[in-house]
């Protein structure tokens, strides 16, 4: 077996020494000094005031949540829990456990940092009501100093009831009585033992445990804490194993009129998980003062205009289906001035603006488009062809064929055109022509954070980046983000939700500056915004025109799962995300398919609200842009005279075409045109003209003028030979026998008839010689 080194050099008996030593001396100081530690800690300091950029209150975080109860009116089975899975030598140490300190000790010095705390319920009630959460050895020794003077002045069973009344479980709850309100809407008394264990199990880790936000971690850690009761001998191994089939069973009660309650939770989780600046008690109790970017006005506005989703059938889990998510930026900043993570906080608090990950659908043709303008190799007049083509699909048999929303083709087509309406063959061309890791790398620049380009599954493939089916997916604030470049002169803003945090005593802990990269030339961010303004105005997203310069484009995930719109302006850029929590679920409410032309209808209503006393702006022209080039409509060429139609085209400058139209170019100027005229009339010749008064004549195919003499060549026909009028043959006819008629032929039968001279008959009636002569 390999000998165990001690740390730093030192001898293992010089290290128990030292140990020993400086236990023994915290225990003596603790004697000497506990008696000026109070026996009723005071009570939390003051609320943490979240503001808004305007100075308005968005919330107030504090101990309001607490309601204390007797001691007996806890069960048994809630105590035991919570010494099971905390302390369960509660009831055999004084405060401290020497071997518990020397592990953590221990732990502590080979990791160098504070990994293990090994405290006990006393030494957390002495930590949260006396002292801070800040990791130094001083707070940890005086934690034991208070432990130690706790245990002298209070007997266990107090210890433990003020433990219970004061702990935090999460969600603004502290004390067991107010955390089986909050999470189950009942009295401490009256809940079960898988109830207890849960609640016993969120002590820990408020946030991690948390059965609203991580239900799974919520039940593997309450599947811990009875498997600790099992191991202490308070339930059976019976008991713990039907508890744990239990489902988790709780019942949120709402925001409690909490304003911008997504916005408020994701402030939270920044500022608890992904700074790790604070604790979640911390902001609940130490009166922190917390300046966001949040416009409470503009919130409002966002509140408002999702109300009239369409409500279909609560999903498995109780929560009303589909669901919503809204984004609000400022594109100059990154700063979020609105957010909505579902259509109801009360019925859900899963905050899908930044957690849910969905298919971007045609959302990522932006990107493609953006690329290829960037390339200079294309251009918004560029034609491709709209047809069916077919590409390898991996090692299946049958080729990858590319297909339109409408299923149909329109063959040529320009680049604006061809992304105003969304046409999936062109953005899979370009994407290919470009190749897939230019696409892939501007996408990524631009701020798509998710896009994977390893592994077995990854977005590293014409599907993925030309059409939005990519492998994770983006969440809709990542994807309002990475359309900033395009709204903000190729500047990317990364968002941004906090702007300050001080102390209660204005001491600044945390100070955050916009951050900015150039990550696409502005020249082409102007382009691209250009032809995205064409699909508001002339495309898939018409349903957003707002009466003022904008751009957006729709997406629709593959089998109509989600619903997308992300529009922008030069002062805002929001992006609607509607579909259901469970993607094998099309997005259909009482037998309607909500689209993404409904997502562009509340991009478009939101967007008027908030822009209605705004003045009207448009995105400046940058240098290296040409504007107002005419070209065909037809053939993306430079306009000439005989094109049909002709429209006014914006370029980079250097990429603008140089060849007229070939299509609708003139005619050679050599070219000759040979005609029949009569010399009589000098017109055209027709086929009544005398031939011997017809001659050819020779003019010029694009003056119109005769080669030898000049002369005009004619337009109208010979009005002098035209056709000659003869006179017509009027005789009797006999109708039965269709000769002339005699006198012998009955009256009835006998006809006058008009011939042209020549082709009357001749010869008298056959059938009625001989009768009776018939009278007149």
């Amino acid at each position: 077996m390999a000998k165990i080194h001690a740390p730093f050099g030192l001898s293992w008996r010089l290290i128990t020494i030292v140990l020993v030593s400086g236990l023994l001396l915290g225990v003596v100081a603790g004697l000497i000094f506990g008696s000026k530690i109070p026996d009723n800690p005071p009570p939390p300091v003051e609320a943490t005031i979240i503001y808004d950029i305007n100075g308005k209150v968005v919330q107030r975080l504090f101990q309001e949540n607490r309601i204390p109860v007797d001691f007996d009116q806890i069960p048994e089975l809630m105590k035991n829990a919570v010494i099971a899975v905390e302390d369960p030598d509660f009831y055999h140490h004084r405060g401290i456990q020497i071997r518990a300190i020397l592990r953590a000790v221990w732990v502590n010095l080979l990791a160098w940092d504070f990994k293990q705390g090994g405290s006990t319920i006393t030494q957390q009630y002495a930590k949260v009501s006396l002292l801070t959460h800040k990791k130094t050895i001083s707070r940890k020794v005086k934690e034991w100093f208070y432990a130690i003077n706790l245990e002298r002045n209070l007997s266990k069973n107090e210890i433990l009831e003020r433990y219970l009344n004061y702990i935090y479980f999460g969600n603004g709850a502290h004390g067991v009585e107010a955390a089986a309100q909050r999470y189950f809407n009942k009295h401490i008394w009256e809940l079960d033992l898988p109830q207890f264990a849960l609640l016993a199990g969120i002590i820990r880790s408020p946030g991690y445990y948390c059965p609203f936000k991580n239900p799974q971690n919520a039940l593997d850690r309450r599947a811990f804490v009875l498997q600790k009761m099992v191991e202490n001998n308070y339930i059976t191994a019976e008991e713990a194993a039907q508890a744990a089939k239990a489902p988790l069973g709780v019942e949120s009660q709402g925001s409690r009129g909490r304003n911008a309650p997504f916005f408020v939770d994701h402030i939270i989780q920044e500022l608890t998980t992904k700074r790790n600046l604070l604790t979640e008690e911390d902001l609940y109790t130490q009166g922190y003062r917390i300046y966001t970017t949040l416009d409470l006005e503009m919130q409002a506005y966002t509140e408002e205009v999702i109300k009239d989703l369409p409500t279909g059938e609560p999903d498995k889990n109780n929560v009303t289906q589909p669901q919503i998510a809204l984004v609000a930026l400022d594109p100059t900043n990154g700063y979020i001035k609105a957010m909505i993570g579902g259509r109801d906080w009360q019925n859900t608090q899963l905050n899908r603006a930044t957690k849910a990950y969905r298919q971007p659908g045609s959302c990522m043709k932006p990107f493609v488009y953006t690329a290829a303008i960037d390339s200079h190799k294309f251009t918004p007049a560029t034609v491709l062809i709209d047809e069916p083509v077919e590409y390898p699909n991996g090692d299946k048999a049958e080729p990858w064929i590319p297909r339109n929303f409408s299923k149909t083709y329109q063959g040529p087509v320009r680049l604006r055109r061809a992304l105003e309406s969304s046409l999936n063959t062109i953005a899979v061309r370009l994407t290919d022509q470009l190749g897939v890791s230019t696409v892939f790398k501007t996408a990524q620049n631009m701020g798509l954070k998710s896009l994977l380009s390893t592994g077995e599954l990854n977005d590293m493939a014409l599907s993925p980046l030309a059409l939005g089916g990519l492998t994770k997916g983006v969440t809709p604030l990542e994807l309002t983000a990475a359309y900033t470049p395009l709204a903000n002169k190729g500047i990317y803003s990364e968002p941004m939700a906090i702007l300050k945090v001080t102390d209660s005593q204005g001491r600044v802990l945390l100070e955050n500056i916009p951050e900015r990269r150039v990550v696409i030339r502005e020249s082409v961010a102007y382009v691209v915004t250009d032809m995205m303004k064409g699909v508001i105005e002339n495309g898939t997203g018409l349903r957003a025109r707002i009466g003022r310069p904008a751009a957006g484009k729709t997406g629709t995930s593959d089998q109509d799962t989600n619903a997308w719109f992300v529009g922008y302006t030069p002062e805002l850029i929001a992006g609607v995300w509607i579909g259901n929590d469970s993607q094998a679920i099309p997005l259909v409410v009482n037998g309607t398919k909500i689209t993404s032309g409904y997502a562009a209808e509340i991009w478009g209503k939101f967007a008027k609200k908030v822009l209605a006393n705004k003045p009207i702006t448009d995105f400046p022209v940058p240098a290296g842009v040409s504007t107002n080039v005419e070209v065909c409509a037809e053939t993306g060429y430079l306009a000439s005279a005989y094109c049909p139609e002709t429209i006014r085209e914006v370029f980079i400058t250097g990429t603008e075409p140089v060849d007229p139209c070939p299509t609708h170019s003139a005619p050679d100027l050599g070219s000759k045109i040979s005609i029949q005229v009569c010399l009589d009339s000098g017109a055209l010749a027709t086929d009544f003209c005398p031939p011997e008064r017809v001659i050819t004549k020779t003019y010029w195919a694009v003056t119109g003028t005769e080669t030898t003499d000049g002369s005009p060549m004619p337009t109208e026909k010979c009005p002098l030979h035209g056709e000659t009028q003869v006179e017509e043959v009027i005789v009797d006819i006999c109708t039965e026998s269709g000769l002339l008629a005699t006198p012998f032929c009955p009256l009835e039968t006998v006809e006058t008839q008009s011939f042209a001279p020549g082709e009357e008959p001749t010869l008298p009636c056959n059938l009625h010689a001989g009768r009776n002569r018939r009278r007149y």
